[in-house]
C-alpha cells in the first residue's frame, strides 16, 4: 500500500466500522478499528494482508445478509393456491 494512501484508507475504514456497527457486523468492526490503530509505516507494510482479510469477512457478511433478506422475503411472501 502506498504510503500516500494510508490516510484514504483510514477515512474509509472509519466509515466502515460505523456502517458495520450498525447492521452487528463486528468482525468487521473490530478488524476496522484495529486497522486504524495500527501505525502508518504498520499499514503500508502489512494493510494489503489486512485488507485481504477484511474483504473476505466482509464478503462472508455480505453472504449471510442475503441470505437472512431472502428468508425474510419468503416469508413475507403469500403463498398462492390454486383452487379448482
Amino acid at each position: 500500500m502506498a504510503a500516500g494512501n494510508v490516510q484514504a484508507v483510514r477515512q474509509h475504514l472509519h466509515a466502515l466500522r460505523s456502517a458495520a456497527a450498525n447492521i452487528g457486523a463486528r468482525g468487521i468492526y473490530e478488524m476496522c478499528l484495529s486497522l486504524r490503530q495500527i501505525s502508518p509505516q504498520e499499514l503500508a507494510s502489512l494493510g494489503e494482508s489486512r485488507l485481504l482479510a477484511l474483504r473476505e469477512e466482509f464478503e462472508r457478511v455480505r453472504s449471510a445478509l442475503r441470505q437472512q433478506l431472502f428468508l425474510e422475503d419468503k416469508k413475507a411472501t403469500p403463498k398462492l393456491r390454486v383452487i379448482g
